[in-house]
């Protein structure tokens, strides 16, 4: 056995060395030591230079004095990359900061009783599968970063609370991993870019998931827990294999970018407490085709569903107040009613769509450039009164030339001489308004069917009728 007494020049801790490996003295009164790194040099003071197997024996003599190997000290074995087997002795109680970062290690078996590990540990190695077991109280950020062959992670551990931020972010090949019952909250850029992990449960007693988490993941399906009231970050985006998500029903907020580019995402139910659907929400959902919109929603951001090419309807409840830029742009929706809460729609908000009827509300006042630009549209029914003026390019020159404005019968004259109104080549009146609402979310229809004095008809009269919609919804207008 080789011993010798150095001075660790960055630390100032004492250090010896016994059959090849350093250690570092913790504790003189508890006599406790951990396995320090052997730097390459001055220069490189990070890098260790172990080589082959190890096995870490539980005690150690140094000077008389036996000491317990309780520690896989900071950068212990980084950048070792000519590493065999190494075996930890039972007595380990932590690994620490980047102890085995950027090293060739494949494997390693954690004892039981091991109680923390700290971050960047395995960072950047080659290990392919661990266990984490029951004694672990903690570990620390991106402990797994950038593992290119870690398949597979057990935790065992009943302690864990938190998953935190990076700890499996760029492990491509990871297929299995579990996050404990007990774990309340998942950090950011936890599971970015593990673009072989298809399926995870959340624990039920997550309240919180962080930034990114699972950014450009490989996930198929998701469950959010009841217990989550924010997503916000991007935690989604980029998952182009994600095909169904279930939000949690007291949902209070979502983020920007939130579901962008999920293109294999089919429908989604927004939860009843979301206002407003932010920017790029939903943009390149390609698979997209069902949207459940809530009654408590105010606003759709900008480009919110922007090329979103396979939904073909949107349906508003009433309450919703604000459509902006782009927020439907380049989608195939043929079906589309607007709640008579609406105030505003924002430019280009359903250009190259398959529109063909279009019944704008009376509390409208503002239509942003383009908006209804290239699309299908044959009829255009206006029912305020009182037209109010925007650019003319918001629908195209087809549309002027071939639809029909339907407007109020008392305001043709008014139409005809308002801006964009007055390009539509046939202006003919109507005589339907508004008086009550029966149901919430009940809109004009297109098609529709007539209830008079409790008889179905095709044909409305005067007086007050009562409209009757597809889905069962009423409304009563009256017929001058």
């Amino acid at each position: 056995m080789c011993i010798c007494f150095t001075a660790h020049l960055l630390a100032f801790a004492v250090t010896f060395d016994v059959d090849g490996v350093r250690y570092e003295i913790i504790s003189q009164s508890d006599h406790t030591v951990s396995v320090a790194i052997i730097p390459k040099s001055i220069s490189y003071p990070s890098y260790s230079t172990y080589q082959g197997d190890f096995i870490i024996p539980e005690t150690v003599q140094f000077n008389g004095i036996t000491f317990d190997v309780i520690g896989i000290g900071t950068h212990a074995f980084s950048e070792c990359n000519n590493l065999g087997k190494i075996t930890l002795p039972n007595s380990i109680k932590f690994i620490g900061f980047g102890a085995f970062s950027y090293s060739n290690i494949e494997e390693l078996i954690l004892p039981e009783g091991i109680d923390s590990i700290g971050a960047a540990a395995f960072r950047n190695s080659n290990l392919k599968e661990i266990i984490l077991p029951k004694s672990l109280t903690k570990f620390e950020s991106t402990i797994f970063y950038n593992c290119k062959f870690l398949t597979k992670v057990q935790i065992l551990s009943t302690n864990i609370t938190k998953i935190p931020d990076a700890t499996f972010e760029c492990c491509p090949l990871l297929e299995q991993v579990n996050i404990p019952e007990q774990v309340l909250s998942i950090g950011a850029y936890a599971f970015r870019e593990t673009t072989n992990l298809k399926s995870i449960i959340i624990p039920s007693k997550v309240t919180e998931i962080g930034p990114f988490c699972f950014y450009k993941s490989g996930i198929t399906s998701i469950v959010i827990p009841e217990g989550v009231t924010e997503l916000d970050g991007q935690i989604f985006n980029g998952c182009t294999k994600l095909e169904s998500v279930l939000l949690p029903s007291n949902l209070q907020f979502i983020g920007k970018q939130l579901f962008r580019n999920c293109q294999s995402l089919e429908k989604i139910v927004i939860p009843d407490a979301i206002t407003n659907i932010p920017e790029y929400c939903f943009y390149e959902c390609f698979a997209l085709k069902e949207v459940k919109f809530p009654s408590s929603l105010k606003v759709i951001s900008n480009h919110a569903f922007c090329y979103c090419g396979n939904l073909t309807s949107a349906i508003f409840s009433e309450g919703l107040k604000t459509i902006e830029n782009e927020a439907f742009f380049n989608c195939t929706i043929s079906e589309l009613k607007l709640p008579s809460t609406l105030e505003s729609i924002g430019g280009w908000a359903f250009g190259l769509g398959n529109i063909q009827e279009l019944i704008l509300p009376e509390s409208l006042k503002e239509i942003g450039s383009y908006a209804f630009d290239d699309t299908q549209l044959e009829s255009v029914v206006c029912l305020n009164s009182t037209p109010f003026e925007c650019e003319e390019n918001v629908f195209k020159n087809e549309t002027y030339l071939y639809a029909t404005l339907r407007v109020p019968q008392e305001s043709i004259d008014f139409y005809k001489s308002a801006t964009p109104w007055k390009n539509f080549f046939t202006i003919e009146g109507h005589s339907l308004s508004i008086i009550d609402d029966l149901t919430n979310g009940a809109n004009l229809p297109v098609k529709h069917y007539i209830k008079t004095n409790g008889q179905l008809s095709d044909k409305p009269t005067k007086g007050i009728n009562i409209l009757l919609y597809n889905d069962g919804s009423t409304r009563k207008v009256i017929m001058k």
